[in-house]
């Protein structure tokens, strides 16, 4: 029986306030973990065969008294390599045993060797009362490991590591975890996070009320839409969505404060963002989004970009790129990752939207004329800064002479209605900074400060 609920029993009746209170109360925590992930020598085998025999036969003279006496256990924590299913059994055995006294934390971490299969949990574990947290590493739920009339349960904390699990099977956690504050498939920093990788499932179908930090990786879903998070996430605060071929992404919140969203493909997605009270945005992705939307209020100070272009970049991508950054006020920072060999640039008329300019891996190319050109279209920085390395030593030789050695009156296009970058720079001043000195060096370059 739960705590809270053997609390509220015990107002009724003393005599069950005194049994409860007289129960022993114990923690279990075995460990017996490997070097070994496969065996070359059939004497490694032998030897880690011994070393688990002995492994388990410690554990069932441990857990001897649980079954002569019930307990109340704060936490069972087992570690273990497997190198054969015969010792599935005795797992079972164990964690059948623990769930018949009331447990309150349950944490399994096995290790399968190469070419072994996973440890599948016992489908009664979900079922246990007293449980209230329960942490899972190396193991394997079955598709049919919850019934669809199953009742609800008191877990309020579940972790997932490495753990194979289906869509499916996570709704069906979801829908008899109605306490669920945390669900975490990496760690558990707070009682207030939702964590999950590999996350396949509908949005909408989560029903973690209390959550107010979600963070879900490689979701994968064409459409991702999350209307309402006011009634779905009302306590939400921070969302982190990493996503895998999402042709359109969809947030609405009020009380949403911190939003990252991070693409790990090609396709440019729809991205309609809703939240009024938003103070940071970061966006990373190896495309420009194909149509983007924000309302938000003047509380939006940090704006981090992160882009990763990869192929033929030309002019209509820094159009893109242009459109994308005008969405929002100056109070941003970009940073580029190049991994592209060719460019076509055609100049145009640049917008001044960019505080910090970070440009990052700079691939070798015999011009850069058409890269620097369309970059300083795109968006007119305060202060961009690159990095000196044996790779790009000659693009920050251009950079300089571009910058700094530049002519105070360009006369590349004096009939046009259009004026080149060239023409809105008033003022430029180069540092740099020796990162093993710690010092800065004024005019010699990796910092450039543009009026």
């Amino acid at each position: 029986m739960p705590r809270k609920d053997a609390a509220r029993t015990s107002t009724l009746s003393m005599t069950w306030r005194w049994a409860w209170n007289s129960l022993p109360k114990s923690g279990f925590r075995f460990s017996s973990r490997s070097s070994y992930y496969s065996f070359v020598l059939e004497e490694e085998k032998a030897e880690f065969v011994e070393e688990t025999e002995q492994f388990i036969k410690s554990v069932d003279e441990a857990l001897l008294p649980l079954r002569e006496q019930k307990k109340i256990i704060r936490r069972f924590s087992l570690t273990m390599n497997l190198c054969d299913a015969t010792y599935d059994s005795c797992i079972d055995n164990w964690i059948e045993l623990v769930n018949g006294n009331h447990i309150e934390t349950l944490d399994l971490d096995i290790l399968s060797m190469i070419h072994e299969k996973n440890y599948v949990l016992p489908q009664k574990t979900f079922s246990v009362e007293s449980l209230v947290k329960l942490s899972l590493s190396g193991c394997k739920l079955e598709s049919d490991y919850l019934s669809h009339n199953m009742k609800p349960i008191c877990l309020r904390e579940l972790t997932l590591r490495f753990v194979e699990i289906d869509s499916h099977t996570i709704m069906k956690i979801l829908r008899c975890c109605p306490l669920l504050e945390v669900w975490d498939r990496v760690e558990a920093p707070n009682l207030e996070v939702f964590h999950c990788e590999r996350f396949i499932g509908k949005l909408d179908n989560i029903a973690c009320s209390k959550v107010k930090k979600l963070k879900l990786k490689s979701v994968e879903s064409k459409q991702i839409s999350i209307p309402d998070i006011n009634y779905k996430f009302p306590f939400l605060e921070t969302l982190y969505l990493r996503v895998l071929r999402s042709e359109k992404i969809k947030i609405s919140s009020r009380g949403l404060k911190r939003l990252s969203l991070s693409c790990d493909d090609q396709i440019m997605p729809l991205l309609q963002i809703n939240c009024e009270n938003l103070h940071s945005f970061e966006f990373d992705s190896e495309s420009i989004p194909k149509s983007f939307s924000i309302t938000s209020s003047a509380c939006l100070e940090k704006i981090v970009h992160t882009l990763w272009p990869k192929g033929f970049i030309d002019t209509f991508w820094f159009l893109r790129l242009r459109r994308y950054l005008g969405k929002f006020n100056e109070h941003q920072t970009l940073s580029l990752h190049f991994q592209l060999t060719t460019n076509n640039f055609t100049s145009e008329e640049l917008v001044p939207i960019v505080k910090h300019f970070v440009l990052d891996d700079v691939p070798t190319m015999q011009d850069y004329t058409a890269v620097l050109d369309g970059l300083l279209w795109s968006c007119h920085p305060k202060v961009l800064q690159t990095y000196s390395n044996i790779e790009n030593n000659e693009f920050i030789k251009f950079l300089f002479q571009a910058l700094v050695n530049r002519d105070d009156e360009p006369n590349c296009c004096s009939e046009s209605h259009m004026k080149f970058w060239r023409h809105y720079l008033k003022a430029v001043t180069a540092n740099y900074f020796d990162r093993r000195k710690r010092n800065w060096i004024p005019e010699s370059g990796e910092h450039f400060y543009l009026m």
